[in-house]
């Protein structure tokens, strides 16, 4: 569900940051201003969040969507201060968040990862951050069935890592994941997001049992 409000939220970003930069001379200072103001204010919960899971990281997982709005507001806008008179400081600051739109090109599974959870998904599809050291990790099966695909759970000591479960199925091989609930030992429930038949971005529930070793 979150993975497609972020999605339609960033979408809808791009929409507002054309239709400002067309209209950019008839803008009111007054809604510039406001916007500005907001977008200052998800910056502030943004570091506000990660402070507090920089010193408590056993907090439970809540989804940062301040994180999610700063950069749409940023999106948004950009395509108001590129035609204004403002310093060319604004227009390069608004200027980085349409560094996302690369991104979003090439991967928009990445870039709505990224957007809920503050982190670039893993440059390999085969190893995801579950939470802290907890890891999912794609099996190298040797059996000739390609019907979805096997993953384990297992946990970084170290240089080590440590597997606790294993065969893990899933539909597809995964682009990214979101953790929905982690208990260790406990039940742990992730979405998986994946390219279905149609090349379109698809997502699936992941439930496992997980048991101290």
């Amino acid at each position: 569900m979150l993975f497609f409000l972020a999605l339609i939220c960033y979408i809808t970003s791009l929409v507002g940051c054309l239709f400002l930069f067309i209209i950019s001379k008839n803008i009111s200072k007054i809604f510039i201003s406001a916007l500005a103001i907001l977008h200052g204010v998800f910056f502030i919960l943004t570091l506000v969040y990660l402070s507090i899971r920089t010193f408590n990281p056993e907090l439970p997982m809540v989804f940062p969507l301040s994180f999610l709005f700063y950069c749409c507001t940023g999106l948004i806008l950009f395509g108001a201060m590129v035609t204004s008179k403002n310093r060319i400081f604004f227009k390069l600051y608004f200027g980085i968040f349409m560094l996302t739109i690369p991104v979003f090109l090439i991967k928009p599974s990445g870039l709505v990862h990224m957007l809920l959870n503050m982190e670039f998904a893993p440059a390999e599809n085969d190893t995801f951050v579950i939470k802290d050291h907890a890891l999912l990790i794609r099996q190298q099966t040797t059996t000739g069935n390609t019907a979805g695909s096997l993953y384990k759970f297992a946990m970084k000591r170290g240089f080590f890592t440590q597997t606790i479960k294993r065969d893990i199925r899933t539909e597809k091989p995964l682009d990214s994941i979101h953790t929905k609930s982690y208990n260790f030992p406990g039940t742990v429930i992730l979405t998986g997001f994946f390219q279905n038949e149609n090349g379109k971005t698809d997502s699936a529930e992941i439930i496992f049992q997980t048991l101290k070793k």
